[in-house]
């Protein structure tokens, strides 16, 4: 008798235990689907996020579309005359490759509301550089423009202003050198070697500087004058250089890795 209740009082307890089983395995899945619906919905709005922060776009440059050109007193055709108010590079063909770039931005600018801006890094390949042509057959050219170089590179190397150039062959400069800061003149000599003058002044980085570079090829006797701040520190008519003619000016580096972050704004070239 005993055994037989028992065992009656063992299977009515089976009979509840089951279905409060049942209802705490619904309660469990319930919870973990509740859980990684949640967790989906995160990681949907997280995809979403992330997919919105990659399709933004930088802010276009805040400039002054219709300002009028610089200008200045010196002789020569004009060949580039912009302060980059129209967000573009006019005038100008911009050259860069690996991590380079060549763009304009409202970030720093010396007047108006825009500058150039000119990016290289220590990446192998970066380069980031623009050029005026000049018309065919010209003799000589002046530069004139605004420069920040707000970061410099490598020490044993530059951070370049104005260069000239005929053909691939570059036939004066100024720079600032990245150890000292300091600001050199470098002119090609007829042997393919270069001549360097330093012009005795260092250039604090981050700061706006005016520039003005002339040069005229005429072999031995060939013209380079440099200005700075409008203090006229170099002039010499007497610079042999081997060339008659110059093809291009051209502003930023030229070879891979002259690291630089450099703003140009207000740039005149002439021609003559």
């Amino acid at each position: 008798m005993k055994k037989t209740l028992l065992a009656l009082a063992t299977a009515i307890a089976l009979m509840f235990a089951a279905p409060m089983a049942a209802t705490a395995a619904t309660a469990i899945n319930s919870s973990n689907n509740s859980n990684n619906s949640s967790n989906n919905s995160n990681k949907n709005k997280n995809d979403n996020k992330n997919k919105n922060n990659k399709n933004k776009k930088a802010p276009a440059p805040v400039c002054q579309p219709g300002t009028p050109p610089p200008s200045n007193q010196y002789p020569g055709v004009p060949v580039v005359a912009t302060s980059f108010e129209s967000r573009t590079l006019e005038g100008f063909i911009a050259s860069t490759s690996g991590t380079g770039t060549a763009s304009v931005t409202s970030d720093q600018h010396h007047s108006g509301g825009c500058a150039a801006f000119l990016h290289v890094t220590d990446d192998s390949g970066s380069v980031a550089k623009m050029s005026a042509t000049l018309p065919a057959g010209s003799s000589g050219a002046y530069a004139d423009g605004w420069f920040n170089i707000k970061t410099a590179g490598n020490v044993g190397n530059n951070v370049p202003y104005f260069r000239f150039f005929n053909g691939g062959i570059r036939v004066a400069d100024v720079f600032r050198d990245n150890g000292n800061g300091q600001l050199w003149l470098r002119v090609a000599s007829p042997s393919g070697t270069y001549g360097y003058t330093n012009l005795g002044l260092a250039v604090q980085l981050g700061s706006w500087h005016k520039v003005v570079m002339r040069v005229v090829a005429n072999g031995a006797a060939s013209t380079v004058e440099v200005w700075f701040d409008a203090s006229l520190l170099y002039s010499s008519h007497q610079v042999s250089t081997g060339f008659t003619t110059l093809t291009r000016v051209q502003l930023g580096a030229e070879h891979p890795r002259q690291v630089g972050d450099s703003y140009v704004d207000d740039v005149i070239i002439k021609a003559s």
